[in-house]
C-alpha cells in the first residue's frame, strides 16, 4: 500500500511545480520567440536549457549553499543585472520587430539559427530570472530536502522529475501551438507578436531591476 505521505508529497510537488509554470515569465517568453522563428523542437530545446539551470541550482542546494542563494546580496545582484539583460533582450526584439527586420519566411528563419541558441536562450532566460532562484532556493529546496526524508537519495531526482512533468508538457503545448500558427500568420502580424514579446520582457526587466534597487536603499 502506497503510503499517505508520498501521496501528498507528490500530489503537492506537482501542483506547485505547475502554479510556478504557468504565469508567464522570461522563459515562457523565449519559448514563444524562438518557437515562432526557428519551429517547435528549437521551443523545446529553450526548456531544456532552462532545466540545465535547474540542475545546477540543486547541486549547488545540495552543497549546503542554499543560505547564499538566497542572501540579499546575491538577490540584489540578480534582480539588477538580470533586469539589465532581460530589458536588452525585449529592446533588441521590440527593435527588429520595428524595423521589419524579422519575417516568417523560411530563409529568415535559417539566416537566425546563426544567431540564437535555444539551449542558451533558455539558460539565460532562467538565470536572469530572480524570482526563478528565489523559488528554486527557497520552494524547491524544501521539497528536495523532504524527498530526501521519505525517499533516501532517490528522492534527489524525484522532486525535479515532477517538476519537470508538469514543465514539459506545458511548454510543448505552447511551442507546438505558437510553431504551427507561425504557418498562418503574415509578416505584419508575426512582427506585431515577437513585438507584444519584447515589451513583456522590456516590463520584467524593469520590474526585476526596480526590486533590485529597493534591496539596496529600502
Amino acid at each position: 500500500m502506497i503510503d499517505g505521505d508520498v501521496v501528498s508529497f507528490v500530489f503537492s510537488a506537482f501542483l506547485v511545480g505547475l502554479s510556478a509554470t504557468l504565469p508567464p515569465g522570461p522563459i515562457f517568453v523565449m519559448v514563444v520567440t524562438v518557437s515562432l522563428e526557428k519551429g517547435f523542437i528549437h521551443g523545446l530545446m529553450v526548456v531544456f536549457g532552462h532545466a540545465i539551470v535547474e540542475i545546477l541550482i540543486i547541486a549547488i542546494l545540495l552543497f549546503g549553499l542554499g543560505s547564499f542563494l538566497g542572501s540579499d546580496v546575491v538577490k540584489t545582484f540578480v534582480n539588477i543585472g538580470g533586469g539589465l539583460v532581460l530589458i536588452l533582450m525585449g529592446y533588441n526584439l521590440l527593435a527588429d520587430s520595428y524595423r521589419d527586420r524579422i519575417s516568417t519566411s523560411l530563409k529568415n528563419v535559417l539566416d537566425k539559427s546563426a544567431v540564437y541558441n535555444p539551449l542558451v536562450s533558455g539558460a539565460i532566460a532562467a538565470i536572469v530570472n530572480p524570482y526563478f532562484i528565489i523559488w528554486w532556493t527557497m520552494v524547491g529546496g524544501a521539497f528536495i530536502f523532504k524527498g530526501l526524508e521519505l525517499f533516501g537519495l532517490v528522492g534527489i531526482v524525484i522532486f525535479p522529475l515532477i517538476h519537470w512533468a508538469s514543465d514539459f508538457p506545458w511548454f510543448s503545448f505552447i511551442s507546438y501551438c505558437t510553431s504551427r500558427g507561425r504557418r498562418l500568420l503574415n509578416d505584419k502580424v508575426y512582427r506585431m507578436i515577437v513585438g507584444v514579446c519584447g515589451v513583456s520582457l522590456l516590463a520584467l526587466g524593469t520590474m526585476f531591476l526596480v526590486d533590485g534597487f529597493i534591496y539596496i536603499f529600502f
